[in-house]
């Protein structure tokens, strides 16, 4: 599959080829079956731990603190406002929640290979 990225810093530019490598890269799941993980962003926090990718092509994340550079909607109310960051309206929610999709896949592989 793809990954989709919505941030303005991305809207309407061309991309060069090797940032497309980094969403190929981070988007793939770490493993394949039987440990079935889904995408997430752990992959981009131990490769890019202090956000410079991040901040490149979504600047609007460069006030929050390393922390929360790649998981702005765990961020504490105080911490998001002090970044400017407004969920849902400068920045999105996340549009997939990747601990209930993986339990779920988790859950129909499982019930797959008891079957």
């Amino acid at each position: 599959g793809h990954q989709v990225v919505y941030c303005d810093g991305l809207a309407g530019r061309m991309l060069d080829p090797s940032s497309f490598a980094y969403q190929i890269t981070f988007s793939a799941p770490p493993k394949t079956v039987p440990g079935m993980e889904a995408p997430s962003t752990s992959k981009g926090e131990k490769f890019d731990e202090n956000g410079n990718y991040v901040i490149k092509y979504c600047p609007e994340l460069g006030k929050l603190p390393k922390k929360y550079i790649h998981k702005p909607w765990d961020a504490p109310a105080d911490v998001l406002r002090g970044a400017e960051i407004i969920l849902g309206k400068n920045y999105p929610y996340p549009i997939v929640d990747l601990r209930r999709s993986r339990f779920e896949a988790l859950e129909k592989y499982n019930l797959v290979k008891a079957s």
